[in-house]
């Protein structure tokens, strides 16, 4: 691409990759001098240039200039490597219909809903901030990968391969950093905002203003779509400058679910709109699946697709594994697998299976938290367990360099009438849990969802993900019944 279709003034010169990390080895480069909270690309250079590249794009004078390199200065070097990357890529997001989801719970979820319809009528990727799905094919996307050309190199190749539309993650710590500021959204929706999730920013108040970036800068060729159920969403509606489009249970949402009805296997409830009724039934599970349903719906459906089509599509959804999955393999009783990590979410599940357990049956409940995080919050994890367990197994997850069973002790200080036990191996703590199960009892693992590691005591070691450790176990007690 020559340098001149995007900067005044600027030589005749053709580049053909474009550089961010002065490591990275690139063929006739043009890097861009990015300053991050550590580092500041100014001062790696030299280092871009031994890597291949030719022109380099400042914002500050230097000390010393290479011979032989282009240099153009402009005021904002981030600003200009997503003009730039627009265009270099084929300006991508101008030739796809873009969903966007942010948010602190439910995005993923609701991108893979969205994704999962849309492709009964137009093929439609997903792009998180860790995976790229097309077709039921999944490529995990590395740390390294995540930078400002990640989404405008994703969607191109995704339009290469024959996508009309993409679901997209909205992730905060990404917004920040401004990797999505090359993205035309055409749709961007708001599903709640989560105190417990701030880990990244330090603030609520710079939290929300996160989000409130992604919505004033909408415009009327945008539409918003907004939980007005959580305070933020409320607050959101208020301010974005993009079409407003509401949802939630609340009585003036242009998309309201009502008359819930909550099962171990699936959902029931009704979605009501301008005035018409649909009566959804769908194998997600939980009420907040409810919320990231109805979510999607409106999306799509205020992108043209008729309710009336979509609505029979939710009976049989493909979501994240390992994402509030209700497990049926032949046993006689309930398996709910999550990778939930944050008290609030914790406190939902908790929430849910109590409603579930009409017959006042055994809820037996495996888990553990991550090291280095919320320690002064496990007691309250544990005491949302016992008011709903009658059996806790507590276990290893990604304990990092603490102890398991430090962790575990810190959670058991907040239980007081549930049994528990401890068991330093997750196989073996999922697998007593099974065993121990009777018909219609309810088992919750926690924790890790579907992933495909563990990380203890400073090192990632290889799992078999719960959801595949479920099924086996399963498949051995139960396979001749």
């Amino acid at each position: 691409m020559n340098i001149g279709e995007i900067f005044e003034n600027a030589p005749t010169l053709e580049v053909k990759t474009i550089m961010t990390d002065s490591r990275i080895r690139g063929e006739a480069g043009i890097f861009f001098c990015i300053r991050g909270m550590v580092y500041d690309g100014h001062d790696f250079i030299e280092e871009a240039v031994r890597n291949g590249a030719i022109c380099v794009v400042i914002s500050r004078e230097l000390e010393h200039y290479i011979p032989g390199i282009t240099y153009i200065m402009v005021s904002d070097t981030v600003a200009a490597l997503n003009d730039f990357a627009d265009v270099f890529y084929g300006q991508p997001t101008r030739n796809l219909k873009v969903y966007g989801i942010a948010g602190s719970d439910g995005k993923g979820t609701v991108a893979m809903i969205v994704q999962c319809l849309s492709n009964h009528f137009t093929p439609t990727a997903y792009i998180g901030s860790r995976r790229v799905v097309r077709d039921n094919v999944s490529r995990e996307v590395s740390r390294n990968e995540m930078n400002h050309i990640y989404y405008q190199k994703s969607c191109r190749e995704l339009k290469k391969e024959g996508c009309t539309a993409v679901a997209m993650e909205i992730e905060t710590r990404y917004v920040e950093a401004r990797f999505m500021d090359g993205i035309r959204f055409d749709y961007i929706s708001f599903t709640n905002l989560n105190k417990s999730k701030m880990d990244y920013i330090e603030s609520d108040d710079r939290y929300f203003a996160s989000k409130l970036k992604l919505f004033s800068n909408m415009n009327t060729a945008q539409k918003a779509i907004i939980n007005i159920d959580d305070e933020y969403g409320m607050r959101l509606a208020q301010q974005t400058n993009g079409t407003l489009i509401t949802y939630g249970f609340d009585a003036r949402a242009d998309y309201r679910a009502t008359g819930v009805r909550l099962e171990p296997d699936h959902t029931e409830f009704i979605l009501l709109h301008k005035g018409k009724r649909y009566e959804i039934y769908s194998n997600l599970i939980a009420r907040f699946n409810i919320y990231n349903l109805v979510n999607a719906l409106a999306i799509l459906h205020e992108d043209g697709y008729p309710l009336e089509q979509l609505v029979p599509l939710c009976r049989n959804l493909t979501v994240m594994e390992g994402s509030m999955q209700c497990i049926k393999a032949g046993q006689p009783f309930n398996i709910i697998v999550d990778s939930t990590r944050t008290l609030d979410s914790f406190a939902k599940i908790m929430e849910y299976v109590d409603k579930i357990n009409r017959h006042n049956k055994r809820i037996i409940c495996v888990f553990s938290l991550p090291g280095g995080r919320e320690t002064g919050r496990r007691r309250e994890y544990g005491k949302l367990a016992d008011e709903v367990c009658d059996l806790i197994i507590l276990t290893v997850s990604d304990c990092r360099m603490e102890s398991p069973r430090d962790i575990a002790d810190a959670i058991r200080k907040g239980i007081s009438d549930a049994s528990t036990v401890y068991i330093d191996d997750r196989y073996t703590a999922i697998r007593q849990a099974l065993e121990l199960a009777n018909p219609q009892d309810t088992v919750l693992i926690l924790g890790k969802g579907n992933e495909d590691y563990l990380y203890i005591r400073g090192e990632k070691e290889y799992w078999q993900g719960d959801v595949n450790v479920v099924r086996s176990i399963i498949a051995e007690l139960y396979g001749d019944q």
